[in-house]
């Protein structure tokens, strides 16, 4: 397939609304303030669609995005690619791998099928996933996360602080987690597991069928709202539990129940 190289300067990376088939993002201790990029695609048309753009920040995203994007909502100076091509939709080829400066601060939105891999950068990550987007990151100081569709997201690491908003039936796993706060927000059919580790202070609302387990220990207090058929599940909590429970949902902690259902 053919492929792009580039080296773009900029002080963090914004991935917004590309279509693509695969993701990669590596550390490389080389790089300072930049970006190593490259792109393979079966189709010059995909390439031709992305805009990318370097100066305070990188930017890859789509002429579209630029306009309305969901994640950045701002222009960057130093356009380097940029165009697009009509025509009817195809079968999506196009792969990126982008290798960053460890500790470089990532915000990503993605779509579609696409598959993304975040190795350990250890630095901060937004991200906004939807549609069947299958993600595995090793690591984040700070995450947040927003997820929707059937989007499934797994976080080897998370420090300092965690962020998560899951919808429909989004699926993420934070599989160790060493955070000063946790916040929590899920609907619809979503789940969020969080732990094992420590957590400094919890704030959960679940509503619909949104499960939610927390299986590392709050030391601080734990703030939970649970409404519809929601599950909410927490390990210990050290600190004052404050639940507040509706319908059948149900909160438990250490595996006994907590809070009442409010009479309605």
């Amino acid at each position: 397939m053919p492929q792009t190289d580039a080296r773009l300067t900029g002080r963090s990376l914004v991935v917004d609304g590309v279509p693509c088939r695969r993701l990669e993002i590596e550390p490389d201790p080389s790089l300072r303030d930049a970006v190593a990029f490259s792109a393979r695609y079966a189709d010059p048309a995909e390439f031709e669609a992305l805009r990318i753009e370097q100066g305070r920040d990188v930017l890859v995203t789509t002429r579209a995005q630029v306009s309305a994007s969901s994640l950045v909502g701002r222009l960057f100076p130093g356009g380097l690619f940029g165009g697009a091509r009509g025509g009817k939709s195809r079968k999506v080829t196009l792969e990126l791998v982008l290798r960053v400066p460890p500790g470089f601060p990532l915000e990503i939105g993605v779509g579609g099928e696409a598959r993304v891999r975040i190795g350990p950068v250890s630095g901060p990550l937004t991200l906004d996933l939807s549609g069947s987007v299958g993600l595995d990151a090793s690591e984040a100081a700070p995450l947040i996360l927003g997820m929707s569709g059937q989007a499934e997201a797994r976080i080897g690491a998370v420090a300092l602080t965690g962020e998560v908003e899951a919808s429909g039936s989004a699926r993420a796993t934070l599989r160790q987690v060493a955070v000063e706060r946790l916040s929590v927000e899920g609907s619809g059919d979503a789940s969020v597991e969080a732990g094992p580790g420590t957590v400094g202070s919890l704030v959960v609302e679940a509503h619909g069928a949104c499960g939610v387990v927390v299986s590392g220990t709050v030391f601080g207090s734990a703030e939970v709202e649970a409404s519809g058929a929601a599950q909410v599940r927490l390990a210990q909590v050290s600190g004052r539990v404050a639940p507040e429970v509706s319908g059948a949902a149900r909160v438990t902690v250490a595996g006994k129940a907590v809070g009442r259902p409010a009479r309605g």
